[in-house]
């Protein structure tokens, strides 16, 4: 027998029987879905190949060379220029300055029997980034440029020689031995490849006899900073680099003119002393002293090849550095050169006695101004009476100093600032002085002119008396004046009225040629004057009213009735629009502002803007010809008595016009048969 449920199944229609069917793939879907992705179903064999195959190993290298390209220097960025070898006791240091043209690993002296060095400095830091290879070889970074580094081991004092390998070649070599023989070294005196140091025959034998001349001295650096500015100072900081305790000893000499106001320090035949007493349990010791100003200094490195010495030039604006002094004095070179605090310090790091000279001058002032005018806004909202003036500077100086402005005659001063905060500056007789410092500085003017805007009004400003650029100047002008014209600098307002009016007055006398009727010359030239301000739309439509109603008396006779009717109703409109535009002329003239069309640097009829480049000692002048706003309204007055009279008559002649040969033609009637006689009675 069949289950139950096939029994139902049979019994659902096919409408049914879709629901159910979408409902049983999407679970036979997901179940598919899970079974791929389990561990159980797969197979190395199922497996299907990758879409996005793993890039070769040529392909990797090929990116890897494009990401870390090569310096132009690949190979042979990094050379030993000299070294310095001192060999004292057990004590053995290797100063050794590295030429780099970029940063690169290079492998460090070594490689040899019995060299281990226990210290590697980089201008005098301990160096970073330090390894050792599988053949014993010690790789450091150089950093780009010139380096110091100094490898420095103690020795067994059983140990009788030590041999030490050079990985790259070596143009200088010095050397200070005590107890000790080189070899190793050409017919030029440079090394072969390797050095070898042994033991002298006097010190093999003394067995273990008096070592303490053996015993090197503590490892210390001296760093000098001189500071040139307004004083000079001299900031000298002497500091233990190794954790030895053996009595310390250093010495420096004094620079030429140098003054030591520490008392911390003693000081003798010109040189400062510092001993192990004075530095006590502390790491380093700092000693000021003052410098008197010279045309040229000396400073001397010390012998000592346990003493690092550096020296840093904090040179100010004022003071000029040049190194070397003369022909054939030592050049010693930069090995950095950086800035702090917008100042330039170039570092030296000399070898033991090494000098270094300097010639320092104070640069000539180049002759030419040392005020300047970055920007000017002068503001200016004038008033019937008064007028009140703002004038806005940006001024750039190089010397601190007083300048002096002229305020125009009559003005009173309000409020004067700088950068911002208010200063109990006077005017006297009309000569106002404001201190000004060093830079950029904001200043900002405030006073008062007694004369407002009359007809034709000059711009007040002050008297800089210093040339710069950016001269701008507004005018608010007020609402019961009406700007007509207007000069300056090129760049500011352009009144555009005028030319237009003189366009549509070229128009108004080629239309009375035209329409002889019923204007006149005069009244086409007054009907533009009195329009042009307030619209040139307003005077196209009653232009075009007149031509229209002429035009309409010379067709009427040949039109139809239905263009004749269309006609009448485009005049009706029209007349009605000519209408408006005169009651919006009236009402602008009378109670309105008339549009001038002005324009140019954002100006509009209320504000006007100029602007100059240059400013010549004297800031822009500008004028502007104007007349009070209710002047122009009884000139409309008048024109509207005159436009009352003469519409009187321009009614009678659009009469006539629009009445020509009918105002309305009716549709004609149809004509109606009469009815037919009753017939006879039979």
């Amino acid at each position: 027998a069949a289950p139950a449920w096939a029994g139902r199944w049979r019994a659902q229609s096919g409408a049914a029987r879709w629901p159910l069917l979408a409902a049983l793939a999407l679970v036979a879907a997901c179940l598919s879905a899970q079974g791929k992705s389990s561990p159980a179903a797969q197979s190395p064999a199922a497996d299907a190949p990758s879409a996005l195959p793993w890039p070769s190993d040529a392909q990797l290298q090929q990116l890897r060379e494009r990401s870390l390209p090569k310096p132009p220097c690949a190979g042979a960025c990094v050379g030993y220029a000299r070294a310095w070898l001192s060999a004292r006791g057990e004590q053995i240091q290797l100063r050794l300055e590295v030429h780099a043209q970029a940063e690169a690993a290079f492998p460090l002296p070594g490689q040899g029997s019995g060299w281990r060095p226990s210290r590697v400095l980089l201008n005098g830091e301990p160096a970073p980034a330090l390894q050792r290879d599988a053949e014993g070889l010690l790789w450091a970074v150089a950093p780009e440029g010139v380096s110091q580094w100094l490898l420095s081991s103690e020795l067994p004092e059983a140990q009788a020689q030590v041999a030490l390998s050079l990985p790259l070649p070596l143009r200088a070599l010095q050397t200070e031995l005590q107890g000790w023989q080189l070899s190793g070294l050409d017919a030029r005196g440079l090394p072969a490849g390797a050095l070898t140091l042994s033991r002298s025959v006097a010190e093999s034998a003394g067995g273990k006899g008096d070592t303490s001349q053996l015993q090197g001295p503590p490892l210390v650096r001296v760093e000098r900073v001189l500071s040139l500015g307004l004083q000079w100072q001299v900031l000298t900081r002497v500091q233990r680099l190794d954790a030895s305790r053996a009595p310390l000893s250093v010495r420096y000499a004094l620079l030429e003119g140098e003054t030591v106001t520490d008392g911390a320090v003693s000081v003798a035949d010109g040189e400062v002393r510092v001993a192990s007493l004075t530095l006590g349990a502390q790491e380093e010791l700092l000693v000021t002293s003052s410098l008197a100003p010279r045309t040229t200094l000396t400073l001397q490195a010390r012998p000592e090849p346990q003493q690092l010495e550096r020296w840093l030039l904090q040179a100010g604006g004022q003071w000029h550095v040049q190194w070397p002094l003369a022909q054939g004095a030592t050049a010693l070179a930069p090995v950095a050169h950086h800035a702090e605090d917008g100042r330039w310090q170039p570092q030296w790091l000399p070898w033991p006695g090494e000098q270094l000279q300097l010639a320092i001058s104070r640069p000539e002032g180049v002759a030419g101004q040392t005020l300047t005018v970055d920007a000017l806004l002068t503001e200016v909202r004038a008033g019937p009476e008064a007028s009140e003036v703002t004038q806005r500077l940006a001024l750039r100086t190089s010397l601190g100093t007083e300048h002096a402005l002229r305020l125009p005659e009559g003005a009173q001063l309000l409020r004067v600032s700088v950068n911002g905060e208010a200063q109990p500056l006077q005017a006297v007789q009309g000569l106002l002085r404001v201190p000004l410092q060093p830079g950029l500085q904001k200043l900002e003017l405030v006073w008062r002119q007694a004369s407002g805007m009359g007809t034709l009004w000059r711009s007040p400003s002050a008297a800089l008396g210093v040339q710069g650029v950016n001269d701008r100047l507004s005018l608010q002008v007020p609402g019961q004046r009406i700007a007509l014209l207007a000069g300056g600098p090129k760049l500011g307002p352009a009144f555009l009225f005028w030319g237009v009016l003189a366009v549509l007055l070229a128009v108004a006398l080629g239309l009375q040629r035209l329409l002889p009727e019923p204007l006149s010359r005069r009244a086409w030239l007054l009907l533009c004057l009195g329009l042009a301000p307030a619209s040139l739309w307003c005077f196209a439509l009653l232009a075009g009213w007149f031509v229209l109603l002429e035009r309409r008396a010379a067709w009427a006779a040949g039109l139809n009735r239905t263009a004749h009717n269309l006609l009448q109703v485009l005049l009706l409109s029209w007349t009605l629009l000519a209408l408006g535009a005169l009651l919006y002329t009236l009402q602008v003239g009378l109670l309105g502002y008339p549009d001038l069309m002005v324009t140019g640097n954002g100006s509009t009829a209320r504000e006007l803007h100029w602007y100059s480049d240059r400013l010549l000692g004297e800031p822009t002048q500008a004028w502007v010809l104007s007349m009070p706003v209710w002047l122009y309204r009884l000139l409309m007055l008048a024109w509207a008595g005159w436009l009352a009279l003469a519409l009187m008559g321009w009614l009678r002649w659009a009469w006539a016009a629009f009445s020509a040969h009918g105002t309305w033609r009716a549709k004609p009637a149809q004509p109606t048969t009469p009815p037919s006689a009753p017939e006879a009675q039979a």
